[in-house]
């Protein structure tokens, strides 16, 4: 994939996918389209998309493409893995 900033057209659009619902419909259905519409940009395959938890301190998959709906819902402790590293340091990662 070459190395290319996002366009202002992709990134509105993923500003309105999040904010395109109301306050009562189903929050994963957001994450859902938004992750969609990041892995389509990124040309990848699959991906997830976790919030972390500031209590736990831990993270909890939201969303997933490409990879099966059971890991909805997955804990990841922090400093685990590379999810678990980008939120235990508090840096992005690519």
């Amino acid at each position: 994939m070459p190395n290319r900033e996002p366009s202002h057209a992709w990134i509105y659009e993923l500003y309105r996918l999040g904010a395109s619902r109301g306050p009562l419909d189903d929050p994963r259905a957001v994450y859902t389209d938004m992750l969609r519409h990041v892995t389509r940009e990124m040309s990848a395959l699959s991906g997830s998309l976790a919030i972390r938890d500031e209590e736990r301190g831990d993270c909890v998959l939201v969303a997933v493409t490409g990879v099966p709906e059971r890991f909805l819902g997955t804990r990841i402790a922090p400093s685990i893995g590379v999810l678990g590293r980008v939120a235990y340091q508090g840096e992005a990662l690519l």
